[in-house]
């Protein structure tokens, strides 16, 4: 635990010194002031993750990245200090509690220190979760590997003709290659999706508002799933499986983007919103089903098209291009592909690519298994046939989120007529309907798409009830902006969001006490839990010292490297693992 919250630590300062520095880049202060604290070191991770792929490219992620890596960071400390020092905001401003600048030299106020103390509180919560718990079957499996080869060599030519699933890029690999401090000669840690989940909690609690104003918003409701979701993955986020990252990015994404769309200055505008598009961006290279959210960019680019702002056109298809570029170079070194295991596009033919062969069966794998079947040809089913099939294997919760999200989408045609709303809030919504039907139609395993099942419903059915609570709350003469109706039923009635969001946050405190409860004699105080040790045996392989497990087809992070089968036909480059496989079987 205590390793834990020392990375965090590492972690924040890194990632919200280069999101700072990016964002006043990006924004002028005014445009800065409808951002909240914890989207600097968001935004700073998506530009860590992305210098850790470009890294990857040339050499192993170890000491030499990091080293550089603080190099950078004093830069961009040096930078944010010269505009501090001329008077105009870093990025933001600590208020106390309501909202006011505290004087210089005067006390916070009781509820400014309250909030401290419950951050403090949210921290040491969420790193004991993270310190231990259930590891991902599929991160024994091939993520601690995938790691390790980021750690030890980098990116290496045709990886995944040596093991295929090594072949599944993902740039949360890198990420957690940068922030895994293996070099030290320890463990190999894995801290950073908890870290992630940490902040999108933080986000999610800001619904807590309801105890002070009263006020119902769309973005409530993305926020209720954010803190179901986090505590729902609270005894899994020791594992570094993309599915988490990519959920939980997908979480902050929106909630962020509806308290844009909430907010009357800042809905319109094409600078502000392109944050949350820009890491929309950065989303798909965690994980490409989730890339339906990629919609986002398309508002700001049409507001910035109309406003004849060419330069700042220029200048985000270049950020988004420099974000999306590394992941693609990484894919076409690893297989040869550009979106493995999916054989479209078909752009290159270097010596290292992986023959069809072998990526036709893995790709029908994925999509058979998401549907429920362990039978390849399954996932060249007809839908009249998968569809119901996959259905009926599905859990009484699942069932309902999927009946849920469908009800959402066939009566989010009649909410449109409803009322007159803003862009952003449209877009947002048609991202996430967009991000379950690509969920759906691809692999529709609830575990890769459980946070679109939530968010999906909470939104589309938030929306109207948000109306009919303005409506509900209003003078009588029904103007939201009027002062509302007193009357002891009235402030019963404007209580009753608060009463609720209240009842559900002690009933997820009960059960993770209870979960807390029961792992607390684990001794990961000092140390985080670590992969998995599975029995293996070594063999050689084209003269290689390879293990396998000599059961099932886990090895964890050592030893190395593992493959849990001979690959017929594999051949080196070189003498040396990091010159490279290539598949004589072609």
């Amino acid at each position: 635990m205590l390793s834990v919250l020392l990375i965090w630590i590492y972690m924040l300062f890194t990632g919200a010194s280069l999101g700072a520095a990016a964002l006043c880049m990006l924004l002028s202060d005014e445009q800065r002031r409808h951002l909240l604290p914890e989207d600097a070191p968001v935004f700073g991770i998506m530009i860590v993750t992305v210098y850790a792929q470009v890294f990857s490219l040339f050499s192993g992620v170890g000491a030499g990245a990091n080293l550089l890596l603080l190099m950078l960071c004093g830069g961009c400390c040096l930078y944010l200090a010269r505009r501090r020092k001329r008077g105009r905001s870093p990025f933001f401003i600590f208020r106390q509690a309501n909202g006011a600048h505290p004087a210089k030299g005067s006390p916070p106020n009781l509820l400014f220190v309250l909030r401290v103390l419950g951050l403090l509180a949210v921290v040491l919560l969420m790193a004991f979760g993270t310190s231990r718990g259930y590891l991902h079957y599929d991160s024994d499996v091939y993520h601690a590997q995938a790691i390790r080869w980021i750690e030890e060599y980098g990116v290496v030519k045709g990886l995944g003709n040596f093991h295929g699933r090594l072949a599944y890029n993902s740039s949360s690999f890198a990420l957690s290659a940068l922030y895994s401090f293996a070099f030290l000669g320890g463990q190999s840690y894995h801290a950073c999706a908890g870290f992630l989940a940490t902040l999108v909690l933080l986000s999610s609690l800001r619904i807590l508002h309801l105890f002070r104003d009263r006020a119902l918003r769309i973005s409530d409701f993305a926020r209720l799933g954010g803190i179901y979701y986090v505590l729902n993955i609270y005894d899994e986020m020791v594992s570094p499986a993309t599915d988490y990252f990519a959920m939980l990015l997908f979480l902050y994404i929106l909630i962020r983007t509806l308290d844009l769309s909430e907010d009357a200055s800042a809905a319109w505008d094409a600078d502000l919103l392109a944050v949350p598009a820009l890491l929309s961006v950065f989303l798909a290279t965690l994980k490409l089903s989730a890339a339906g959210m990629v919609l986002l960019c398309l508002l700001p680019v049409i507001w910035l098209i109309r406003e004849k702002r060419l330069g700042r056109i220029l200048l985000y298809v270049l950020c988004s291009a420099g974000i999306a570029l590394p992941f693609f170079l990484r894919a076409y070194y690893l297989s040869g592909w550009a979106l493995y295991p999916s054989m479209f596009p078909d752009l290159w033919d270097p010596a290292w690519k992986i023959p069809e062969l072998f990526v036709r069966p893995d790709a029908d794998y994925i999509i058979a298994f998401g549907r429920g079947y362990s039978n390849m040809e399954a996932a060249h089913l007809p839908l009249s046939e998968w569809l119901p099939h996959w259905f009926s294997g599905l859990g009484g919760k699942d069932r309902l989120l999927v009946l849920s999200c469908a009800a959402a989408i066939c009566l989010y045609p009649v909410s449109l007529f409803l009322r007159r709303r803003q862009a952003a809030l449209h877009m947002a919504e048609g991202a996430v309907i967009l991000s379950f039907f690509a969920w759906l139609f691809s692999s529709p395993l609830v575990r890769y798409g459980q946070a679109v099942l939530l968010l999906l419903p909470l939104v589309l059915f938030g929306d109207p009830v948000c109306l009919l609570w303005q409506k509900l709350t209003a003078g009588r003469s029904g103007d939201a902006a009027e002062k509302p109706a007193s009357g002891t039923g009235m402030r019963i009635l404007r209580m009753l969001p608060a009463i609720l969001v209240l009842c559900f946050l002690l009933y997820k405190t009960v059960t993770l006490g209870s979960y807390i409860y029961r792992v607390r004699l684990q001794p990961f105080y000092l140390t985080q839990q670590d992969y998995g040790t599975y029995e293996t045996y070594a063999y050689q392989l084209r003269g290689l010292t390879v293990y396998g497990p000599v059961s099932g087809d886990r090895t964890g992070y050592d030893p190395f490297p593992t493959c849990p089968q001979d690959m017929p036909g594999l051949a080196l480059f070189g003498d040396s693992l990091e010159d490279g496989f290539y598949q004589e079987l072609r």
